[in-house]
């Protein structure tokens, strides 16, 4: 029988990726005794994501300019045309995603954190309602062991394991399904990502290429489940061979990974006990499936709170609940936008994209990557307004959507509920 030994921690964070890194991070900064668990092998594998970002927010995020590479030309490829945005001073990136997160498992550590590696958590303990640590395998030793501590952070992803498993989430009914290719292509033009919609390449998804430097491409395949059942992996090689550039390419690497498409709100972020961050609490864009930095950031605020929550010896839901209301203030709306207009997007078949191609087309390159990124601030909304009468009428509903019945009235009556040209 194997041995059960207990020990305790101000904070537990189930989880070694950027949101639990940076959550352990900022706990620790805050005078908490901060363990972290995470049942891989290393901090950083496997890959999971394509790594696309947006170099300002990564800059004030503090990533070093090292472990991204710069993007200077987008092309959105559609079924039959494409739009294309060049830009002399580059906004958008590729991480390096394994070498990011060894940064930030770096900082946790030097900061003082605790990660221990090949720990697989298996259950939450819970005393009278509320979560009071959690019982994990140690995979270096075979014991088994308890964690007790004041509060526990789920940071373990998609799967939410300690929130389901106290009966606090549900679970996501609707995740991005990736698969992606690592290659090494010598003929690809390292300045340029292309991303594609369309029948033939991703149905109810989209498709990328996207180059993050030393010759190494990322090509991958994004689906949208419940809205299909079909396997990105059937759909690589047809996307493949829209690129002649991947000539002599092949893989170094093969990823797969799952992310939530949900509106924020769906899931609970806090409980007694409990603070949920990251892909566990759908904090990532569903417009392109995009999070690592706005994940960072929950990190940040759930850190910050889990601190406060120690010295105030204080774990309530209640008191928890100030990091949802921050999460909520500062990423709420434009989030619920962005998942708007992918619930839009994945019922669009090939004609649909190309009668919007031309749309694509009167956007200027930094308006373009700011709607990227998931911006849709009224004045972005107003400028591009004036670009084409059709920009107008979906400008106004975003507006609608987002300030409410005033901006309605102020664009004509725009009825939100409608669907956007």
């Amino acid at each position: 029988m194997l041995e059960r030994s207990v020990e305790e921690w101000d904070v537990v964070v189930v989880g070694a990726g950027p949101a639990g890194l940076r959550a352990a991070r900022t706990a620790t900064l805050g005078g908490a005794r901060t363990l972290v668990l995470e049942k891989a092998d290393a901090v950083g594998v496997p890959v999971r994501t394509s790594g696309g970002s947006f170099i300002a927010e990564l800059e004030k995020l503090g990533v070093p300019a090292r472990l991204y590479h710069p993007i200077s030309r987008i092309r959105f490829v559609g079924p039959r045309s494409e739009a294309v945005y060049g830009y002399d001073q580059p906004v958008t990136c590729v991480l390096d995603v394994r070498g990011l997160y060894q940064h930030l498992a770096q900082e946790a550590i030097a900061a003082g954190v605790t990660v221990r590696l090949k720990a697989r958590v298996e259950a939450p303990l819970r005393e009278n309602g509320k979560i009071v640590g959690v019982r994990f395998r140690d995979g270096l030793s075979g014991q088994v062991r308890e964690v007790r501590a004041h509060l526990v952070v789920d940071a373990s992803g998609h799967a939410a394991l300690v929130a389901q498993r106290a009966g606090v989430h549900p679970g996501f009914r609707s995740v991005g399904y990736g698969a992606e290719l690592d290659l090494f292509a010598p003929e690809f033009d390292e300045r340029e990502a292309v991303l594609f919609v369309g029948s033939g390449v991703a149905p109810r998804g989209y498709a990328w290429a996207f180059p993050y430097g030393g010759s190494r491409v990322r090509l991958g395949v994004g689906v949208t489940r419940p809205h299909t059942e079909l396997d990105p992996r059937a759909y690589l090689e047809p996307v493949a061979k829209r690129l002649p550039s991947l000539r002599g390419a092949s893989p170094v690497e093969v990823h797969a990974g799952l992310v939530p498409a949900t509106a924020p709100g769906t899931v609970p972020l806090v409980a007694d006990g409990l603070l949920v961050v990251g892909d566990a609490a759908g904090q990532v864009s569903s417009l392109v499936g995009e999070g690592i930095r706005y994940v960072m950031r929950a990190g940040d605020l759930a850190g910050a709170i889990a601190a406060q929550a120690v010295r105030a010896q204080d774990a309530s839901s209640s008191f928890l609940e100030r990091y949802a209301q921050a999460w909520q203030r500062e990423f709420g709306r434009n989030l619920r936008l962005a998942h708007a207009v992918h619930e839009r997007m994945v019922s669009y078949d090939d004609a649909a994209w190309e009668e919007r191609l031309p749309l694509l087309r009167a956007i200027p390159p930094k308006p373009f990557a700011r709607l990227l990124s998931g911006d849709f601030s009224p004045g972005l909304l107003l400028e591009l307004g004036t670009r084409h009468p059709r920009l107008m009428a979906t400008a106004g509903q975003l507006m609608a959507a987002r300030v409410g019945r005033r901006a309605e009235e102020a664009f004509g009556g725009v009825n939100p509920s409608e669907p956007m040209p």
